[in-house]
C-alpha cells in the first residue's frame, strides 16, 4: 500500500474555555484498499512511535477556487489534480459528489469543511497575533452543485466546532493549495488525538513528532516503511522528512514535525 501524501496534523481551538486544543490529522487515502490510518507520536525523532489514534476514515483534500469571505455562505472548491506520478487526492470524491444533506444535517455539522491558510513552507499560519492556527472549521449545509470538472459550488455554515469565521479571500485564484488547503471530512470519523505530552507542548511550544500509516481491512503499513519510501518519492507534493508545522502553544498550532 502506498504511504501518505496528503495529510496534515493541526491543532484547533478549543472547544471549551480553557481547555487543551484538540489534535486532529487529515490525509487522503492513497489506496482504494485502505479503510483507515494508524496515527503515531513520540517526542523523539527516533523514538518508538507509539499509537496514539486510530482513524477509521480518511478526508478529502479540496483547494479553493474563488475567494470567499467571512460572511460568505457559498464556498466554490475543486477536487486536486493527480500529481505526475500517479498519485491521486481523489479517492473519496464521493464525500462531495454523493452528499444529499441538507440544513438538517448542516445544523448537526454532519460533513465538515475545514480550510487553512498556510504560511511559509507549508505551515498553517498564524492568526490573532501569533496564537491561533488560521483555521476554521465549516458545516456543509446543502447539496454540493457541479458547476464545472471538478468544480463545486457548497453552501456552509461558518465558524463550526469552536472556531470563528475567517476571510480566505486574500491571494490569487483559482488557488492550488499554494495559500489556502481544505479539508472534507464526516464529523464522526474527525479523532481528537490526545497524550499527556500534548498539554506541554501545546503550552511550551516543544517539539512533537507524527506518523501516518494506512491500513486494509486484516492488514495495516508500518508507519517507518511509509517514512523511508515517501522520501524516496521525489515526485511527491510534500517531502514527509522536511514537512513542518507551527510551534504550538495553548491556542493553536506552532510546530509539530512529522
Amino acid at each position: 500500500m502506498p504511504p501518505i501524501i496528503y495529510r496534515r496534523i493541526v491543532a484547533s481551538p478549543s472547544l471549551t474555555v480553557g481547555g487543551v486544543p484538540p489534535i486532529f490529522a487529515f490525509a487522503a487515502t492513497p489506496d482504494d484498499l485502505a479503510v483507515g490510518m494508524d496515527i503515531r507520536y513520540d517526542d523523539a525523532v527516533d523514538g518508538d512511535f507509539p499509537l496514539v489514534g486510530k482513524q477509521n476514515a480518511f478526508a478529502l483534500p479540496v483547494s479553493l477556487v474563488a475567494g470567499a469571505n467571512a460572511a460568505a455562505a457559498t464556498v466554490r472548491v475543486a477536487l486536486l489534480p493527480d500529481l505526475a506520478n500517479g498519485t491521486s487526492a481523489r479517492r473519496g470524491d464521493t464525500l462531495l459528489r454523493n452528499w444529499s444533506g441538507g440544513a438538517t444535517e448542516g445544523r448537526n455539522d454532519e460533513l465538515l469543511l475545514v480550510l487553512l491558510k498556510r504560511g511559509d513552507a507549508g505551515a498553517v499560519a498564524l492568526q490573532d497575533g501569533g496564537q491561533l492556527a488560521f483555521m476554521e472549521i465549516l458545516s456543509i449545509a446543502g447539496a454540493p452543485t457541479l458547476v464545472a470538472t471538478d468544480t463545486f459550488d457548497i453552501p456552509v455554515l461558518r465558524g463550526r466546532q469552536g472556531t470563528a469565521a475567517l476571510d480566505f479571500s486574500v491571494g490569487s485564484f483559482p488557488d492550488a493549495w499554494s495559500a489556502y488547503e481544505g479539508w472534507v471530512i464526516p464529523r464522526r470519523s474527525l479523532l481528537a488525538l490526545t497524550h499527556a505530552d500534548f498539554d506541554t507542548m501545546l503550552t511550551t511550544g516543544s517539539t512533537g513528532y507524527f506518523r501516518l500509516g494506512a491500513y486494509a481491512r486484516g492488514s495495516s503499513y508500518d508507519p517507518s516503511t511509509a517514512y523511508a519510501e515517501a522520501q524516496r518519492r521525489t515526485a511527491a507534493s510534500i517531502d514527509l522528512a522536511d514537512s513542518q508545522l507551527n510551534r504550538t502553544t495553548r491556542h493553536g498550532c506552532r510546530r509539530i514535525h512529522w
